[in-house]
């Protein structure tokens, strides 16, 4: 009992106090005598009392024998001489101390102890109330049945409203039998945790067994947070076994609610998502404390957890199925309620008729909290590698908005489900519609280079996004024509074979002279050029009817050749001052899309190799892929080519010589229809690379989901409207995306 009982004061609610002393009645009662110290500083911290025995006279009069007798709590404006023996003074300085609580530690009627806690505040200051001190009676009566009788006995608790009835104890029990932590010690920390404020679904979705292993970890995180002086800043990365599959089927994270290590572990939990096979389901919850980790701490505690169960129904896996019943989990059709099936239902039922994201914002929670769900077609097992939980944390960071719980739910028909629970706050509804629209923008963004920059807070949702899908379509219109390139051309004008051997080892040079890891390293290099080119863009696609001054920007293009770090990185920045130039018409700005499009004017290639100006350019990026369209007239004829790639190699080569093959398909396509009313276009979608398989080759996204979320965006800008100044009608195509259209090809 010696250590059982004050250990538990380390991690219970007595860090705001000085130092305290645990003292024992001797045989008879005639005296107390110290038992053992605890200090808040690190000096007197667990100090063992003087060899020989202290002893106090268990007297009315005594501070000790008036809490003894009277089984109640004393509070003392002054410490007097009994607190001051000389041989306590070797243990504690009493410099610093006003006040002091005289606590009875209780089993059943009977007074077993009695502990004295030491304050450097007045009384008056520490508001010491009845109610705090049958706080402290009750919780140092846990502390003594703990050490005492370790389990075998119920024990008093301070039960959680809502919670299961005895949970509390049996957690207790279960980690006391591992013997691994002294009961006294588990008692507090036991009671801490239920105590943290964690949601009561926390304790409702999982049973005592896994409750119990999530507590022991916490103790065992803070015992190691403790060896380095800093007992908040607990880490756990907790992996459970494996099944024969090879997939882990639990995964247990906690760390403190600083940003930075939050990334860490959402990075760690989409590597692990990551390799999770397609026909397996899973859960990620993320459960937020409103307590501090230590108490009267300043972090904390931010707990996620990943389980892998089995679908209730196999057989619906890739069907157009709706039905909650069919399409959940075995383990999400179990811990649900009612109430949350048929949320996740009527969005299921929305978000099978959608490729952009369906988002919902329900009535406020009982407990104050405002549900956010987002749900969306997965692109399948080699679909896109982001992490969309660390997009949203940024975007809740970024937006002054907490949420207290988070949750990802998968469903066979490849329906992916994000529910957030947003903390109250000012301006809730501006920050979450603003939080939407953010949303909209990055569910469309592959993870890149500049993913980093968002994720810190150097770029904005916006401007990630525009970078992103500017340094896609700049990489194929960077270098013009030099006078070389022009007298060469010109010497194999009548020799197109050799003439098409000149246009593609200039390709080839200008790519390896500006790769798209260039390009991505001079917007890191310019991040404040990178808000300025975003806010041209803004400027351009909001304004009805934009001037030539405004498209020119000239003050932008003096500051570019003012600040960039060299002639490469100048030539890269002016192609994003080209981009917003000859942008026509976007989507950007469209509250809901599949992907983003912009539509772009074909004086882009002015001075470039190609033959002919075509009529009309569109450039597209989705989750899954990027695309272009050519078309050399308002009323064009073509098809669209998906483009595969067997394996990273394929995929460079594709991805070096997409815009060029497209548009060499479409004047083609436009010199075979010289004798029918229709011109020529052609469309290319380039399927992301996905991940690379155990045989080396790409695993890729779903080719007909890309395919209808190209055709999406290409309907949102390919109309005409009074911005462009144009009035004709245009003829894209018909195509029915439920069905493989014949016009699509796949290579």
């Amino acid at each position: 009992m010696r250590s059982d009982l004050v250990s538990g004061f380390v991690c219970g609610v007595f860090l705001a106090w000085h130092h305290s002393e645990a003292w024992l009645p001797t045989d008879g009662d005639v005296d107390f005598q110290l038992l053992e110290t605890w200090g808040a500083d690190k000096e007197s911290n667990l100090r063992a009392p003087a060899s020989a025995p202290v002893l106090v006279s268990n007297d009315p009069k005594t501070h000790l024998g008036q809490a003894y007798r009277s089984k109640k709590c004393i509070a003392l404006d002054a410490i007097g001489a009994e607190e001051q023996l000389p041989q306590l003074r070797a243990i504690h300085s009493f410099d610093n101390i006003k006040s002091c609580v005289v606590a009875p530690v209780l089993f059943g009627d009977t007074c077993v102890a009695v502990i004295k806690l030491y304050a450097a505040d007045g009384a008056d200051k520490r508001g010491y109330t009845q109610a705090y001190f049958d706080e402290v009676a009750h919780y140092m009566t846990g502390i003594f049945t703990a050490g005492v009788f370790k389990g075998e006995v119920p024990l008093k608790w301070d039960e959680v409203p809502d919670l299961p009835k005895g949970q509390m104890n049996e957690v207790f029990r279960l980690i006391v039998a591992e013997e691994v932590f002294n009961a006294s010690l588990v008692y507090a920390e036991v009671d801490w945790f239920y105590h943290l404020g964690l949601q009561k679904y926390y304790f409702q979705r999982f049973d005592a067994h896994t409750i119990a292993k999530h507590v022991h970890s916490f103790i065992a995180a803070k015992k190691l947070a403790a060896t380095t002086g800093n007992p908040e800043d607990i880490w756990l990365d907790h992996h459970g076994k494996k099944g024969p599959d090879g997939v882990t089927k639990t995964a247990l994270f906690m760390t403190p609610t600083d940003h930075s290590k939050m990334v860490v572990i959402e990075n760690r939990l989409q590597e692990k998502i990551s390799k999770i096979p397609s026909n397996v389901p899973y859960t990620m919850e993320f459960f937020l404390s409103e307590k501090t980790i230590v108490p009267h701490g300043q972090k904390r505690l931010a707990l996620y957890t990943l389980q892998t169960s089995e679908w209730a129904n196999p057989a619906k896996m890739g069907t157009s199925e709706t039905s909650i019943w069919e399409v959940a989990s075995e383990l999400f059709l179990k811990d649900k309620t009612k109430a949350i099936r048929d949320r996740y239902q009527e969005l299921i039922n929305k978000a099978a008729t959608k490729l952009s994201p369906v988002a919902e914002v329900f009535e406020t929670y009982r407990d104050g909290t405002t549900p956010i769900m987002f749900a969306f077609a997965q692109a399948g097992p080699g679909g896109a590698q982001t992490s969309y939980m660390l997009q949203l944390t940024e975007l809740l960071r970024k937006n002054d908005l907490q949420a207290s719980r988070k949750f990802i739910e998968t469903m066979a028909n490849g329906i992916i489900v994000y529910s957030l629970y947003i903390k109250p706050t000012a301006n809730l509804k501006k920050s979450i519609d603003t939080l939407l629209h953010q949303f909209s923008l990055l569910h469309l963004v592959p993870q890149s280079p500049l993913t980093p920059l968002f994720l810190n807070g150097d770029l904005s949702a916006e401007t990630y996004t525009y970078a992103s899908a500017g340094a896609k379509f700049i990489y194929y219109f960077l270098n013009k024509r030099s006078e070389e390139f022009n007298q060469l051309a010109d010497a194999f004008k009548d020799d197109p074979l050799n003439l098409g051997r000149l246009r593609l080892l200039q390709t080839r040079l200008k790519r390896e002279a500006v790769s798209r890891e260039r390009i991505f390293s001079c917007l890191l290099a310019h991040p404040d050029l990178v808000q300025e080119l975003y806010a041209h863009f803004a400027k351009v696609a909001t304004t009805a009817k934009p001037s030539a001054e405004v498209r020119a920007n000239i003050d932008l293009v003096k500051r570019i050749q003012k600040e960039a770090l060299s002639d490469v990185d100048a030539q890269i920045l002016n192609g994003f001052v080209a981009l917003n130039q000859h942008t026509l018409k976007t989507n950007f700005y469209n509250k809901s899309k599949s992907s983003i499009a912009f539509r772009v004017d074909p004086n882009v290639l002015a001075n470039s190799n190609y033959e002919k100006n075509p009529f009309a350019i569109f450039f597209l990026m989705g989750s899954e892929f990027q695309g272009f369209h050519v078309r050399f007239s308002d009323i064009a004829r073509g098809g669209i080519r998906v483009i595969r790639s067997a394996d990273p190699q394929v995929y460079n080569h594709n991805l070096e010589s997409q815009f060029q093959e497209n548009y060499g398909l479409a004047f083609t396509q436009n010199l075979k229809n010289k004798d029918i009313p229709e011109f020529g276009s052609k469309g290319t979608i380039l399927l992301n690379p996905g991940s690379v398989g155990k045989d080396g080759r790409l695993v890729q996204p779903n080719s007909f989901l890309a395919f209808q979320k190209y055709v999406s965006g290409l309907l949102d800008v390919i109309t005409p409207n009074e911005a462009i100044g144009m009035s004709y009608v245009l003829v894209l195509f018909v195509c029915v995306c439920s069905v493989l259209p014949p016009c699509l090809s796949i290579h």
